[in-house]
């Protein structure tokens, strides 16, 4: 609802209009545990690891794009961990993007 001076929202009307999803977001989360990394890993594993990293992307006609990174834990990735982890991640965001689209 409009009117010359505010914007309101009406939580009261609904409509069959539905917003479109242009993009389709992921996220990874990968833990080190003894040099290995563990994809979406258990309560117990995190508390386990040495350090988590979640890796972010969405999927826009059918490229994959990386846009957040955010590391837990007390210790750090090799640049080969985190190169290695960016490339499971993705790999692993597109099977969810396509079990979201089912291709």
């Amino acid at each position: 609802v409009e009117n010359e001076d505010e914007i309101k929202v009406d939580y009261e009307t609904k409509t069959e209009e539905k917003l479109p999803i242009v993009r389709i977001p992921f996220g990874v989360s990968l833990a080190k545990i003894a040099g290995k990394l563990v994809v979406d890993p258990s309560l117990i594993e995190e508390e386990a690891a040495d350090a988590i990293i979640t890796v972010g992307g969405f999927e826009e006609n059918s490229k994959l794009f990386l846009c957040a990174l955010q590391k837990a834990g007390s210790r750090g990735f090799t640049l080969e961990e985190l190169n290695q982890a960016i490339e499971i991640a993705l790999d692993v965001g597109r099977n969810l993007v396509n079990k979201f689209l089912k291709k």
